[in-house]
């Protein structure tokens, strides 16, 4: 599923930027025995996207943001409650986002979400994306955004429809808007039709991340507003 994704970290690498938060896989992927443990300490079955990246490498960073390795994902679990805790389970409805179809019933231990587990931190912000166990779509979980600074309102917005739709629309936006960064930051003495040439030839990575993302039901408009209703 995401073989391409070794071939675009070589590409990065190459530039040779001299930061490692641009683009920067985990060497290898997690080991059966890691993803079981996982999955045991969940309680739940990673969903098929989301294993599949996990095995092939077992984490990421990307421009500033951490999507976690299994490691990371059992560390997590202190932080945000997965499993029942002290309290009673509360069940709260949301009507955010409606404009793509991506609201609905979410459960809370008081002001903690249950049932999520974290799947990527961000460096500056206190913002966490989890993933959302209790609603399924063929297996996958919807990725949420969980701010613990913000009121219930702004808990818990689903962003994406699923940890592959995640994936591919923030590698697409970083070959696209953040190359010119990378490129400027080279350690290599580029030329300035170089610097042009690797850009170029990011953004033809993003083409074709693009059309991915439109097979599998993505509505993307011109400016790259994003309707993930259609998604399967």
């Amino acid at each position: 599923m995401y073989e391409w994704l070794g071939d675009f970290h070589q590409r990065c690498d190459g530039i040779n930027s001299g930061r490692d938060d641009y683009f920067r896989l985990a060497p290898q992927g997690a080991t059966a025995a890691e993803l079981a443990l996982v999955e045991d300490c969940l309680g739940v079955e990673l969903s098929p996207s989301h294993r599949a990246f996990l095995s092939g490498w077992d984490g990421l960073d990307l421009m500033g943001s951490r999507i976690f390795s299994t490691g990371d994902i059992l560390a997590g679990l202190d932080d945000i409650p997965f499993a029942p805790f002290e309290g009673s389970l509360e069940r709260r409805s949301q009507d955010l986002l409606a404009s793509t179809k991506l609201c609905g019933t979410y459960l809370y231990y008081g002001d903690m979400p249950a049932y999520q587990f974290i799947c990527r931190s961000f460096d500056t912000t206190g913002i966490v994306y989890c993933l959302d166990t209790h609603h399924t779509n063929y297996g996958e979980y919807g990725v949420c955004k969980y701010d613990p600074e913000y009121d219930f309102e702004h808990h818990l917005q689903q962003h994406f429809p699923s940890f592959e739709a995640m994936l591919l629309w923030d590698v697409m936006m970083f070959a696209l808007d953040d190359m010119a960064d990378v490129v400027g930051d080279s350690l290599l003495d580029l030329s300035d039709d170089e610097a042009d040439q690797i850009i170029c030839e990011f953004a033809t990575w993003a083409i074709a991340v693009k059309t991915q993302l439109i097979q599998r039901g993505a509505q993307i408009s011109a400016d790259y507003q994003v309707n993930w209703s259609h998604w399967q």
